[in-house]
């Protein structure tokens, strides 16, 4: 390292590493990059701010670029540094009103940053970073008296900062006079005047003026205003009326190297004026539960004012013969700490001033008695939507029950008055903490005190509920049915199951923000039958996890009871009998027969099926003529049975023919034959379970035919699906 120079130092370092970083007191954030097994300058660093002694430090990094996991210190090497002392001056040294101040620095040798402190007593010490070379100005907001210090500090850090020594010179800002006045003494039968001294802050050649102003009355007694003096003299003589009394006024003071503070007001601390004789004088009974009984004497005032410790109940006592009696009550007054009666001598009742009563007063002392009430709380924990009420039984006692509830940790107490004989529901903030019941007076609200025996009651006030992830339920859309049994497709019940919960859930509540009900949680599952106690309740619910207290948790679910029951519907539907082919081929007819289309020329799509019209053999083989028929059936959950009904007659060449109508298996047989009757009408065919005649594909054949001789026209089917299903 080489010399240090005036706010700077240089030097050199070696390293067989590619790259090295130099800087001040472990500040490595100026590198200096030097080549492998060589040695390098670096510098100048700046050296403005550190004090007597400093450090260079330099650390080695494998690599030609700096990372902090592995470059290490490698050499450390201490030196002091130099600086130079500015010229600092100060346009004043005194500040009086409407003044300001300014500093003057001369640093043509120096840098970094010129910073000027300022550190009264009990004030706020002002900062102010100065030109090098230049004036600046002092944002002083305070009055008070301390050293300018200077101090030198580096660019970066800010921080870093070395006073110069000795200081600056003092400077004395006195913006505002500040008067005081000494106590006043009593003015009474053996003691007829009094005086006054006002001190001021800066002092200098004052001018006085001042009067008496009567403490809670009208009027001025005005004073001797003195010139070149602070003093005042107060003549009994002049005051007609006891009472108490305040000097008040004003100074003007020229202060050297301040100035002028003009017109500045200042009052004195009342004293009494006291010239009627005796003082009152006071007896107490023993004390009984909740007040204190006494009398009072006063042989020269018609009435005394009677309270407790000053900021009790209050009473006015009407003398007779220079005797009363009182009675106060003691509520909320520390039953462990002796409590005072003060008595006050006044002349008069209507309006009562106390100004006008001696403020010599007389007291006598004695130790409160209570009575501790019964309290309870119903709830030691509460979440949301709950409330904590303070039941209360206090038959013999008196004044103001309170309960403070303070949450730990720096919460803000919040007090609710009690019913003292019945219940009330507590002003709770969320948090841990306790609830303390005091007495209060009823005339001091503010005068409470804890029983002998403490009335303190822990409580537990959570309004977060439980982190959750999610809620997964065992259905995809989230419907339960109730009123459904035996049904895989419409689950009468649906399970939840909590993810990512903590040990603080216990149940699931479901809600419709009117009704609820809540299940507890098992291996973080909960069963729900759709019920509210035992009753199905249809609607859109939320589910929520919630802890012991009935926090709900944020995240949730939701599910839906569907009320519906498992019913049999009916599907029908009506095709024309050639609508119905699957195909114009779909028939038969032998050689002495005729199928034909349409059979009757009103009934479009109707079939007629003559058998025997062109030779007399009856056997099916030659008569038989018959066609086949097909339809899809609908999807539905449960089919029950089914049938295909006919509307049709005989034709008119043979009224009294009948027709067949008949199904066709899934094995290709037909089954459940049946004949048609002639009369024009709906014929209803064969009602059969649908076993073994629907196909995998939902299709359903069916087939009507005539033969031997008869002859019959059909105009339309009707197929009857009979199927269980919501409803």
């Amino acid at each position: 390292m080489d010399e240090p120079t005036v706010g700077h130092v240089t030097g050199s370092v070696t390293s067989d590493q590619p790259f090295v970083i130099v800087g001040l007191q472990a500040d490595l954030s100026d590198p200096h990059s030097v080549d492998l097994g060589t040695t390098s300058n670096f510098g100048p660093l700046e050296t403005w701010g550190y004090g007597a002694t400093a450090s260079v430090y330099a650390a080695a990094c494998p690599t030609d670029m700096y990372d902090a996991e592995t470059c290490s210190l490698i050499a450390q090497k201490d030196f002091t540094p130099k600086d130079v002392r500015p010229e600092i001056s100060l346009s004043d040294s005194t500040v009086g009103p409407e003044e300001s101040v300014s500093v003057t620095s001369t640093d043509p040798d120096g840098g970094g940053v010129l910073k000027a402190t300022w550190s009264p007593a009990g004030g706020t010490p002002v900062v102010t970073v100065l030109n090098l070379n230049g004036t600046t100005p002092l944002e002083i907001s305070e009055d008070g008296e301390a050293d300018l210090v200077v101090s030198r500090c580096a660019i970066a850090p800010a921080d870093q900062c070395t006073a110069f020594a000795p200081a600056f010179g003092a400077l004395r800002v006195h913006r505002n006079l500040v008067p005081s006045v000494g106590t006043i003494d009593e003015i009474n039968a053996g003691n007829t005047s009094s005086s006054f001294t006002v001190t001021t802050e800066p002092a200098g050649s004052p001018t006085m003026s001042w009067h008496l102003e009567r403490v809670g009355g009208a009027g001025q007694i005005p004073g001797e205003s003195a010139v070149d003096r602070l003093t005042g003299t107060i003549d009994g003589s002049n005051i007609p009326v006891d009472g108490q009394y305040k000097a008040v006024g004003t100074v003007t003071v020229n202060a050297v190297g301040y100035g002028t503070y003009t017109d500045v007001p200042f009052s004195s601390d009342a004293f009494t004026v006291n010239r009627s004789g005796s003082l009152p004088g006071i007896a107490l009974n023993p004390a009984t539960t909740g007040q204190i009984t006494g009398t009072v004497t006063s042989p020269d005032q018609p009435f005394v004012r009677v309270r407790l410790s000053s900021n009790g109940p209050t009473q006015v006592v009407t003398m007779t013969n220079g005797t009363g009696s009182f009675t106060l009550d003691t509520w909320g007054f520390d039953p462990t700490a002796p409590v005072a009666v003060e008595a006050i001598a006044c002349p008069a009742n209507d309006p009562l001033v106390e100004a006008d009563c001696s403020a010599t007063n007389t007291s006598e002392t004695f130790k409160p008695k209570d009575v501790t009430p019964d309290v309870s709380l119903n709830h030691l924990a509460i979440g949301q939507g709950q409330t904590v009420t303070a039941t209360s039984s206090d038959p013999t006692g008196g004044g103001l029950l309170k309960a403070t509830w303070t949450p730990e940790g720096g919460g803000i107490p919040v007090v609710t008055e009690l019913n003292r004989n019945g219940s009330k529901v507590l002003n709770v903030s969320e948090g841990v903490g306790n609830v303390v019941v005091t007495r209060c007076s009823s005339a001091a609200p503010s005068v409470c005190t804890a029983f002998e025996s403490p009335i303190s009651f822990p409580l537990t006030v959570d309004l977060h509920g439980p982190v959750i992830t999610s809620i997964s339920r065992s259905t995809t859309d989230g419907r339960v049915y109730p009123n459904v049994t035996g049904w895989s497709k419409y689950p009468s019940s649906i399970t939840y199951t909590v993810n990512g919960g903590t040990s603080d859930v216990v149940a699931v509540k479901i809600s419709n923000g009117t009704q609820s009900t809540t299940l507890p949680v098992t291996a973080n599952k909960a069963v729900w039958n759709g019920r509210i106690a035992s009753t199905v309740v249809g609607g859109t619910f939320t589910v929520r996890a919630v802890d012991s207290l009935g926090n709900p948790s944020d995240v949730g679910t939701t599910v839906t009871v569907d009320t519906r029951r498992i019913v049999i519907k009916t599907w029908q539907k009506i095709v024309t009998a050639r609508a119905s082919m699957p195909s114009r081929n779909a028939f038969f007819a032998g050689k002495c027969s005729t199928l034909r289309r349409p059979a009757r020329t009103v009934w479009p799509g109707s079939i007629g099926y003559y058998a025997n019209t062109k030779c007399r053999d009856r056997r099916w083989v030659t008569s038989g003529v018959t066609t086949a028929h097909a339809t899809f059936l609908p999807q539905v959950d449960k089919m029950v049975d089914l049938r295909v009904d006919t509307y049709g007659a005989a034709a008119r060449v043979r009224p009294r023919s009948q027709g067949l109508i008949r199904y066709l298996t899934t094995s290709g047989f037909w089954v459940n034959v049946r004949p048609v009757a002639r009369t024009r009408a709906w014929h209803i065919g064969p009602t059969r379970s649908p076993g073994g005649v629907v196909f995998k594909d939902n299709s359903f054949g069916w087939s009507f035919a005539a033969s031997a001789g008869n002859r019959y026209d059909v105009w339309k089917f009707r197929i009857v699906l009979r199927y269980k299903g919501l409803g």
